[in-house]
This record gives structure tokens, sequence and C-alpha cells, in this order.
């Protein structure tokens, strides 16, 4: 049992966001994509750019996150059921890799729309900035899992 709550808890981790709704997924992307733009001195005109280039994305994202909270569910029900099994946990592991490599390419063209937007200057401080982020987001994982252990669920 110990190995499927590692494998749960290495599944959720995976995830974007350790939040359990589409909605909560797409504000904590929002917020991190907002914190970075912040750090960018923006023009009007590049804001305005980035806002249509966000709201076009955002609509991408939305079905997508929907399924990985489905993931989310899944898992979370498969822990809580007697018949927790590793082949059920791959099972969704394996549907939720599909669906990471859609948000991947969703991101990757996204990215290469945001830096068409943006001086050589900004490109670097926006390289930065979500370096500092998937900095702050490995510690919060690492509390998490620290936190799940303490609280003998690892």
């Amino acid at each position: 049992m110990k190995k499927i709550s590692l494998i749960i808890t290495l599944l959720l981790i995976i995830t974007p966001a350790f939040a359990q709704t589409a909605e909560e997924l797409m504000e904590r992307f929002q917020y991190h994509r907002n914190t970075v733009y912040k750090q960018l001195n923006l023009t009007e005109q590049q804001t305005k750019k980035i806002k249509k280039i966000d709201e076009n994305v955002y609509t991408k994202l939305e079905p997508e996150l929907q399924q990985v909270s489905n993931f989310i569910n899944q898992i979370d029900e498969i822990a809580k059921s007697d018949n927790c099994t590793i082949e059920r946990v791959n099972a969704v592991k394996e549907e939720f890799k599909t669906t990471e490599e859609r948000i991947s390419i969703i991101k990757e063209k996204h990215e290469k729309a945001i830096n068409r937007v943006l001086t050589s200057e900004q490109k670097t401080a926006y390289e930065k900035a979500k370096e500092a982020q998937r900095a702050e987001i490995q510690k919060e994982i690492e509390n998490l899992q620290k936190e799940q252990i303490n609280n003998g669920q690892a």
C-alpha cells in the first residue's frame, strides 16, 4: 500500500498544480503567468497582445485542465477504494500522459507567441522569472511531500 501511495503522490505532483478542480488549476496557471508578466515592464501594446494570446491559450487549456482534474479525482477514488492496485493507478497514469502531452504542446505554442511580443531584454527577464517560479513550485512540491510523509500519507 505504501508503494501505491507513493505512486499516487508522484502522479499528483506531476500535475500543473495541487488544486482539485479545473477552475482552480486555471486560476493557478493565470496567477503564475500574471506574476511573471508584472516583472517585465510591458508596454500597453504588449499587454494587449499578451492578453489576447493568453485568452486563446486559456480557451485551449480549459478542456485539458478539466481532464487533469478528472484524473486527480480518479486517483483519489482509487486510493480510497478497497481495490487500490498498481494496475489501476498505471491505467490512469497512461491516460494522463496523453493529456500532459497535449498541454505541453499548447504551452509550447503559447511560449513562442509570447516571445514574439517581447524585446530581447524582456525575453531574458521572462526566462529568469519563469526559472524563479519553477524553483518556488519545486519548493512547494517538496513541502507537500514532507507534509504527506509527516501525516503518514506517503
